[in-house]
This record gives structure tokens, C-alpha cells and sequence, in this order.
């Protein structure tokens, strides 16, 4: 795992797409936001993060090693931002569909959890195709 930027309000790494990697970088992104003392769900956020980052690794990357998650936490004056960019093939739109919204492609589906568990927790989500990054806002006072 490499810090490539740390500063009063922004902080970014580059994790290799291994499983070991996983708990380290988000708990380098959680020990990040929680110095600063927010109005915010931390537990929740781990768990976000840590969903992200996992299926960056899963799904894009297919636990090629080779590959790089890049994450970034911005906070701002109310709101922080994750970023998780990935080097993968990128996420269909379909896949974006909640599993339990009928007439989907993964209506019912055994996966899609990990998205789902995001929506409920995190404020605003997006998933841009051409640059393979997944932002996530969470508002607090």
C-alpha cells in the first residue's frame, strides 16, 4: 500500500489488488477521517469503503495483484468524498440496479450486496464508465 497524498483534508493511497491488502488501506482511510472528529457514521463508512475497495478487487481487477485500486478521501466543509478508482474492465450500468428491484438482471441475485449496503449508508453514489471511478458523498453537520 502506497500513500501518495496526506494533508489536512485529503488523503489518497494505491492498494494492490491482494485480500491482505484490504483491512490495512481501509483502516488507513477510517484512522483519516476519524482525526478529524466528524458528525459522522465511522462504522458506517468502514463498511463502505471496505465493500468498494472489495469489489474493485473482485470484479475489476479479478484478484490480479498486478492491478491498483487508487483511493481518495476529500473532506470538505460538509461532506466527504471517496473516490475508488480501478484498472478493471469497469462496472455494467445493469449491475448498478439494486437486487431487489424486479424486471433487473440481478433481480434476486446472490451478489450485489455490497452496492446495496452502499446505497443505504452513503448520500450520493456514481459510477463513471470511462474513468472506472465509484465517488461516494456523505453529508454531515
Amino acid at each position: 500500500i502506497t500513500i501518495l497524498k496526506s494533508n489536512i483534508d485529503e488523503f489518497i493511497i494505491v492498494i494492490p489488488s491482494i485480500l491482505s491488502n484490504l483491512i490495512p488501506s481501509a483502516n488507513y482511510l477510517l484512522d483519516f477521517i476519524e482525526k478529524k472528529q466528524l458528525n459522522v457514521n465511522t462504522h458506517q463508512l468502514r463498511l463502505c469503503i471496505h465493500e468498494a475497495i472489495l469489489n474493485a478487487m473482485e470484479h475489476a481487477h479479478l484478484w490480479k495483484n498486478e492491478k491498483k485500486v487508487t483511493a481518495k478521501i476529500k473532506i470538505d466543509d460538509n461532506k466527504i468524498i471517496i473516490e475508488i478508482t480501478d484498472e478493471g474492465i469497469g462496472l455494467p450500468h445493469d449491475k448498478l440496479k439494486s437486487p431487489l428491484k424486479k424486471n433487473t438482471s440481478n433481480y434476486l441475485s446472490f451478489r450485489g450486496r455490497g452496492l446495496l449496503i452502499i446505497r443505504s449508508f452513503i448520500d450520493l453514489i456514481n459510477y463513471d464508465t470511462d474513468t472506472k471511478m465509484l465517488s461516494m458523498i456523505k453529508y454531515f453537520k
